[in-house]
């Protein structure tokens, strides 16, 4: 990867005898807050993005606490072009990029925002091409919704606004919902007093079943799937309809009444199954992740150093009893643990979840630990009520 020159100073940060920080370090962080001081966050909020090791841009804090996690921690890997703070990837390094999204009326370039470039790598190669061309032909429904989606990060929250478009700004809100646990009464109760203090020509998503609805087509959905109260056996496929377990003949529902005291079918057990296949294939649709997939392949380890599973000697050893699967580092090898937990207080009812977390080891050190590239794949709630027989 080309690096700008006036840049080398970022991943020269401790002095040689490791007593201190270079000046030009020093110089440098200045330069770098003074720069996101000038973007919108700034002007509207007073934060910016903080580029350290440990928040990865993925946290907004005030400038004097990013520099003083800068200062402490360093910033995040290869971060030599400020891309969440504004700046655009020179066109050299984006080579293996889809084409930029185009005016499909005038055919002019426009500007790819980290959201378009997201529906890319969602939507794949063949809808850049089905973007440039002009036919009266109707795109099919699935090719719809990812139009409708480009044009949800193409469209201002409202007029005259420039710092959001209604899909950012609606994945902005989902994200702190997720990271706050805030329940979806909360969500949309903040939702409606957000759409009632900005302009009535928002086109912000009135509640959480509307958020969800726009944010469907980017993919990686999950399968709800009844299982076995004693975790015998699912209902699936060929036993999708069987209501009595084949092996220790429980139920698979129990009964209860709704308002309308009319009896509902409840499932005893649930699982909540995240496709591994469609996650795998995302890390290689998108340039940003693809090139680090091959990372277990290309790393040169220290002799006596054990910085990664590839180095070793089980990493080794399955290489050696399989040849031809090693011999293409694009094959995905995934590490898998799982264990229970109760996620709420056991003085209620007993209350269990068996999460399983799979995660890709041909990613580097700096990747494969962090929380977006470990798929929890299957989650497995089960609730018992002492009372049932």
């Amino acid at each position: 990867m080309d690096v700008p020159v006036n840049r080398e100073w970022m991943y020269k940060r401790v002095l040689p005898d490791g007593v201190g920080l270079e000046n030009t370090f020093y110089e440098g962080v200045e330069t770098f807050i003074s720069h996101a001081c000038k973007l919108d966050l700034f002007k509207n909020e007073g934060t910016i993005r903080c580029p350290c090791v440990i928040c990865d841009c993925r946290q907004i804090r005030t400038p004097n606490e990013v520099e003083d996690h800068l200062y402490k921690k360093g910033f995040r890997e290869n971060y030599f072009y400020w891309t969440c703070h504004g700046e655009k990837r020179p066109a050299s390094i984006n080579i293996t990029c889809p084409p930029p999204p185009t005016d499909r009326q005038n055919g002019c370039v426009e500007k790819v925002s980290s959201y378009e470039a997201m529906i890319m790598d969602v939507a794949g190669p063949s809808f850049a091409q089905c973007q440039q061309q002009n036919t009266d032909e109707s795109p099919n429904e699935q090719t719809q919704k990812l139009f409708n989606l480009l044009d949800a990060t193409q469209s201002p929250l409202f007029e005259g606004c420039t710092s959001h478009t209604e899909l950012s700004a609606t994945l902005q809100l989902l994200t702190i919902k997720a990271e706050h646990n805030l329940s979806q009464e909360a969500y949309n109760k903040i939702v409606d007093f957000c759409r009632g203090t900005w302009p009535s020509d928002n086109c912000m998503p009135s509640d959480y079943y509307r958020t969800k609805k726009l944010v469907k087509s980017l993919g990686l959905s999950y399968e709800k799937i009844d299982c076995c109260v004693n975790g015998c056996m699912l209902f699936y496929k060929h036993d999708i309809n069987e209501k009595v377990c084949r092996i220790c003949e429980q139920e698979r529902y129990t009964l209860k009444k709704t308002r309308g005291n009319k009896v509902k079918q409840v499932p005893r057990k649930r699982m909540w199954y995240l496709p591994l296949a469609p996650r795998l294939q995302r890390l290689y649709s998108s340039p940003a992740t693809a090139k680090n997939m091959k990372w277990h392949f290309e790393n040169v380890p220290e002799e006596g150093v054990l910085i990664h599973p590839s180095d070793g000697e089980a990493w080794k050893h399955f290489d050696r009893a399989y040849p031809n699967f090693a011999a293409e580092p694009r094959n995905v090898r995934l590490g898998l643990c799982s264990d229970g937990f109760s996620p709420f207080n056991m003085s209620g009812r007993p209350y269990s979840c068996w999460p399983v977390i799979v995660t890709p080891y041909n990613l580097p050190p700096s990747m494969c630990m962090k929380e977006e590239y470990m798929f929890l794949t299957i989650i497995i709630p089960g609730r018992k009520n002492p009372k049932e027989k």
